[in-house]
């Protein structure tokens, strides 16, 4: 198993006797390590971010990964004066990202783009109503690209541990042990989630499990309940017994225990699907009595394939402010256009996200994502992704057509979206 740390400055207050890499000069109150602070670019989602709650204040900078600095402000320290409700979290990233593919060959499946910024940003974003204490990343394939994101764009206190054989998410989860205790959350980051985390400070039950509602939950692993309570967990039922889908996210009081079930589980070779499946872990604890609720979710996109990530761009781009107007060339909105991007003769939008140091020439994107330094020349995308540092170009075409005919330039569907 490999570990490595990210600290914050009181870290070492925390675990005595564990060998920490933070500098000795640092105390409360300085950064352990910045982000680029001359980049243009200003983030279109951490703006309203609520850094105290995570134990940090925000020092702003111009960044589209995040828009500030996070710093520690001290040990259980907070500016308002609430109730401390430290927790830990655990964000599973060692998956290989088969469904994404070609574009999780040379990178993890959570630092694919949409709107803009990384997937795990997004995620990240979206935890920042808890008051955070430490967070492990369990990281496989490609781990140190994760690793060097979470360094180089933020300060909180962060351990990566390796997952050395992909055995399924019970077995990840398990390598956090020995480095959280309490309170815990789990997210699997392959999606786009808003859920109001905040009733976890005054949850009453061993646990809970954040679910959404659905048409069709055959397509989902869902709870059963009786009354407000968790009861099972059946995956893709073929006669549905609930609608409540299982979004990937869960909460334990006591992570502690949640890792001896996993220790049984394991041990009895319980699995699903030939791995060893977190639900199965949960379903044990639920059978020895410990009590799990349900917390419902306001917004779940799935990003696990290239469809819904095009559609978890499309959701999230209607929700951000569309960029002035670009001399030259027509944005149909909604669409992301980063500051460093040159555009020029061309047509962006509606649904296209365009990365940092990209040029579109005499194009037209829509419903795409373009991701950083790629170049866009004389063609048409729709309901495209394109990854870094890529090339694609077209040529004009001429035609001599007469009239009444009927000329079918196309290369894709009926409805343009093949």
């Amino acid at each position: 198993m490999t570990v490595r740390t990210l600290l914050r400055p009181d870290a070492h207050q925390r675990c005595p006797g564990h060998q920490h890499r933070t500098p000795s000069n640092l105390g409360p109150g300085q950064r352990l390590r910045s982000v680029n602070e001359n980049n243009s670019i200003e983030s279109h989602r951490f703006r309203n971010f609520d850094a105290a709650r995570f134990g940090y204040t925000l020092r702003e900078s111009q960044n589209s990964v995040t828009s500030g600095l996070l710093v520690r402000t001290g040990p259980g320290e907070r500016d308002n004066g609430e109730v401390d409700h430290r927790m830990n979290v655990i964000i599973p990233v060692g998956g290989l990202g088969t469904r994404l593919r070609p574009f999780t060959w040379s990178r993890p499946k959570p630092l694919v783009s949409v709107a803009g910024k990384p997937l795990l940003s997004h995620v990240l974003e979206s935890l920042q109503t808890l008051t955070i204490d430490r967070v492990v990343f369990v990281t496989g394939f490609l781990g140190e690209q994760i690793e060097d994101f979470v360094r180089t764009n933020f300060d909180f206190d962060a351990v990566f541990v390796k997952q050395d054989e992909p055995l399924g998410q019970s077995h990840a989860i398990i390598q956090a042990r020995g480095h959280i205790t309490g309170p815990t959350v789990i997210v699997f980051p392959d999606m786009i989630f808003d859920a109001d985390l905040r009733k976890l400070e005054t949850l009453s039950s061993d646990g809970a499990i954040f679910v959404k509602e659905v048409d069709d939950p055959r397509r989902f692993g869902v709870v059963e309940l009786d009354g407000d309570r968790v009861t099972a967990f059946t995956e893709k039922p073929e006669t549905p017994v609930s609608n409540l889908a299982i979004m990937g996210i869960y909460y334990v009081k006591e992570v502690r225990k949640l890792f001896n079930a996993v220790d049984r589980q394991m041990g009895q070779d319980i699995q699903t699907q030939g791995e060893f499946f977190l639900a199965d872990a949960l379903q044990m604890l639920i059978d020895e009595g410990d009590e799990f609720t349900t917390i419902p979710a306001t917004v779940w996109e799935d990003c696990g394939t290239i469809k819904a990530l095009l559609g978890a761009n499309r959701f999230l781009l209607s929700h951000m402010d569309t960029p002035a107007e670009v001399p030259g060339s027509v944005i149909i909105p909604p669409v992301y256009i980063a500051p460093t991007a040159k555009v020029i003769s061309a047509v962006i939008g509606p649904h296209a996200s365009i990365g940092d140091g990209v040029t579109v020439e005499d194009a037209i994107v829509r419903d795409s994502i373009v991701d950083s330094g790629a170049t866009i020349e004389s063609t048409v995308l729709v309901s495209s992704i394109v990854g870094r540092n890529a090339v694609v170009r077209g040529e004009p075409m001429r035609v001599n057509v007469g009239d009444s005919s009927d000329v079918d330039l196309r290369s894709m569907g009926e409805n343009g979206r093949g």
